[in-house]
C-alpha cells in the first residue's frame, strides 16, 4: 500500500502556527494596559493592582508555552507519511 502525507499532522502543524502567532498578540495586548495602569494610577493599591495584572499576564504566557509544548508533542507523535487507508486520512469524519 502506498503512503501519503499525513493530513492530521499537517492540520496540527497549521493550528500550532496560528496559535503561536496569537500568543504574541495576547502578551502585547496585556502588557499595554498593565503599563498604562502603572503610569496612571498612583498611590493606594495601585502597585498591587499592577502586580495582579502583570501576574495574570505571566500566567497566560506560561499557559501558552504549555499549549505550544502539547502541540509539539502531538506533532511528534504523528508520522509524516501514513497508509492511504489510515485513520488520519479521514480524521475529520471521526
Amino acid at each position: 500500500m502506498s503512503q501519503v502525507d499525513n493530513p492530521y499532522r499537517a492540520a496540527i502543524v497549521a493550528r500550532r502556527a496560528r496559535a503561536w502567532n496569537s500568543i504574541g498578540d495576547l502578551e502585547t495586548g496585556l502588557s499595554i494596559p498593565a503599563r498604562k495602569l502603572q503610569q496612571a494610577w498612583v498611590g493606594g493599591s495601585s502597585e498591587q493592582a499592577y502586580l495582579d495584572v502583570d501576574g495574570m499576564k505571566s500566567d497566560l504566557v506560561a499557559a501558552s508555552y504549555s499549549a505550544r509544548d502539547r502541540f509539539d508533542d502531538a506533532i511528534r507523535d504523528q508520522p509524516v507519511l501514513v497508509d492511504e487507508d489510515a485513520w488520519q486520512i479521514h480524521w475529520r469524519n471521526l
